[in-house]
């Protein structure tokens, strides 16, 4: 993969913190207490040379349900695989949250990344349900 390929991917995740992770993180500061969390991080895949990049808000709404919007690229050896979810908690609850919305894609193409980047990441963040529904779907 060529440094402007890189670029594309790197560019699209910029892109989908400032345009969409964002404002939904800035839209529950005023609802929820404490403040939510935004975090960017990069991570090693155990034991294998693929890396992962996780872009998130999560916070707690005042019933103290958990909810994280996420969005994480799996850099793999021939693919990227691009995910999205909505996961649901309680403080005292199971270790693995409720996944109530996801979404996955793959593609060996960085210029297909980015515009999967973009479209799911504004997918994800326009799923406001999980701010007030008092119930969730099973996935």
């Amino acid at each position: 993969m060529a440094v402007v390929d890189v670029q594309r991917v790197f560019r699209a995740l910029a892109e989908a913190r400032d345009k969409d992770f964002y404002p939904l993180w800035c839209d529950l500061t005023y609802l929820w207490r404490p403040l939510p969390e935004i975090k960017f991080r990069i991570y090693q895949v155990a034991d294998t040379v693929d890396a992962r990049i996780a872009l998130w808000v999560a916070g707690s709404r005042p019933d103290s349900t958990q909810i994280t919007w996420g969005l994480v690229v799996t850099a793999e050896a021939a693919k990227l695989t691009i995910e999205t979810s909505i996961d649901v908690g309680t403080p005292d609850g199971p270790e693995v949250d409720d996944q109530v919305f996801e979404r996955s894609a793959e593609t060996d193409d960085a210029t297909r990344a980015a515009e999967l980047i973009r479209s799911m990441a504004g997918e994800l963040c326009g799923q406001r349900w999980p701010i007030t529904q008092e119930s969730f779907p099973t996935s």
